[in-house]
């Protein structure tokens, strides 16, 4: 039990800091710690206690003012059709009435307030990385899964790991220009979800991804990507 509360526990400080990285007040949610977990998994076994939405931290420029988080520690897979249905807003209610709340865990979610991040208890496999594809082309939704027991440190962080950065949409004209590219398809490929980096800086399709690498002779070298699906 202690070890997999360490786990839960570990995996759940990763994401805070990343989702800090990202320009999130996780203040609140922070407060969370072995023991608030513990009795969090005698309440919900299955995880539900320790769910939480974070807001956007005043100023920052960050793809959705709410970050939603669903801690799964039952298996996912099987049941994900209906985590992914209760997303999405009933028939014969209108977007607007069942959107009100944004950042309500459990009620439908308004792509263009909130992002979903799920913590889930076994491995990401395809059936996961293609759910996060679908969610983004029909409904520009924001779907991210990360398994607890390989996310325990943020891997923006591990030295071998260069920096990692989402270009802003207004500078890939100015960009593609100077590099005398004329269509994004020309940059060096990376996976939408399937590459662990990009989930970790909330990367989407048609992303530009700049990674600064380092240089025996020059002391730096820097490579963009393209994030595709």
């Amino acid at each position: 039990m202690a070890q997999f509360v360490e786990k839960v526990f570990r995996s759940r400080q990763t994401l805070l800091n990343v989702l800090h990285d990202r320009g999130y007040d996780v203040t609140g949610a922070s407060k969370f710690g072995p023991d608030e977990i513990r009795e969090g998994l005698a309440a919900a076994s299955n995880g539900r206690a320790l769910e939480f939405t974070v807001k956007a931290r005043e100023g920052m420029n960050v793809p959705t003012p709410n970050v939603r988080v669903y801690i799964f520690l039952l298996r996912l897979k099987q049941k994900l059709p209906g985590f992914l249905s209760s997303l999405e807003t009933p028939i014969g209610i209108s977007p607007e009435a069942s959107t009100r709340q944004p950042d309500k865990l459990g009620s439908p979610v308004d792509p263009a307030q909130t992002s979903i991040i799920c913590l889930v208890n076994e491995p990401v496999v395809s059936v996961f990385h293609q759910a996060s594809i679908n969610q983004w082309n029909t409904r520009n939704l924001r779907l991210s899964f990360f398994y607890m027991d390989s996310f325990q440190m943020n891997p923006l962080h591990h030295f071998l790991v260069p920096p990692h950065e989402i270009i802003p949409k207004e500078q890939h004209e100015p960009l593609m220009k100077s590099m005398y590219i004329t269509q994004k398809g020309q940059f060096p490929l990376i996976r939408y979800h399937e590459d662990p980096i990009t989930r970790v800086i909330g990367a989407i399709p048609g992303d530009i991804i700049k990674v600064t690498r380092p240089s025996p002779s020059a002391g730096e070298y820097i490579v963009y990507r393209l994030c595709t699906p």
